[in-house]
């Protein structure tokens, strides 16, 4: 089914579908396949199935269970992403991420919520970064500049890690913690040079203001 260009609708729920134009309504739903070949904008959106967007996509709340693909930029005020959402750059207020997210150019956030798996070519910019690396994860950000960054790795039942991966250029912020985890009864000299070399293995250049992991356990 192919529908042209719509200046307002109230609903939106398809099937499957193409829409040759711009979509302007309350509320967007897919469960099937959709392609929209202009822009997007909406107040509530959500895909259980394959969306592509040609155009930017503008939304208040946006769940995705499914996969969903724009191929400018993604405005949202909150987001739930429990399945996979790709953009060019990415703007939102609140991001929660249980499923992916990959940003090929900029992403900034008011809070960046990560239980999944995210990749920001650029700069990724939020007040509140915390992430939690899942097993398997190859987590990646060009920088990051946050007031409040947090990148810990999963813990099992018995304790120990059992996180993914996380790599960086440069890290800026207020406060900072890395879950690296030198043992904490190194000597001072000795705690460093081991929680340097783990931020080297990171591929972490630059770490401002980095919150000593064994203070934080306290």
């Amino acid at each position: 089914m192919q529908r042209t260009a719509a200046h307002f609708i109230k609903s939106v729920s398809w099937g499957e579908c193409q829409a040759a134009g711009d979509i302007d309504c309350e509320t967007f739903k897919v469960m099937g396949t959709c392609r929209v070949l202009g822009g997007l904008k909406t107040g509530f959106f959500r895909n259980l199935g394959e969306v592509t967007v040609k155009g930017p996509l503008q939304t208040d709340e946006m769940r995705i269970l499914g996969t969903t693909e724009v191929k400018m930029d993604c405005r949202v005020k909150k987001a739930k992403i429990s399945g996979e959402l790709s953009c060019k750059d990415f703007y939102g207020e609140e991001a929660n991420v249980r499923g992916s997210l990959v940003v090929k150019g900029n992403a900034e956030t008011e809070s960046m919520r990560v239980r999944g798996w995210i990749s920001v070519e650029g700069m990724l910019n939020s007040d509140n970064v915390d992430i939690v690396l899942r097993h398997g994860a190859e987590n990646h950000a060009g920088e990051i500049g946050a007031g409040r960054v947090q990148i810990k790795r999963k813990r099992s039942l018995m304790g120990t890690a059992a996180g993914g991966h996380f790599t960086a250029g440069v890290i800026e912020g207020d406060d900072i913690y890395l879950d690296i985890r030198p043992l904490s009864w190194l000597g001072e000299a000795a705690w460093r040079s081991v929680r340097d070399a783990r931020l080297a293995l990171l591929n972490i250049k630059k770490v401002t203001r980095l919150i000593d992991a064994r203070k934080s356990d306290r």
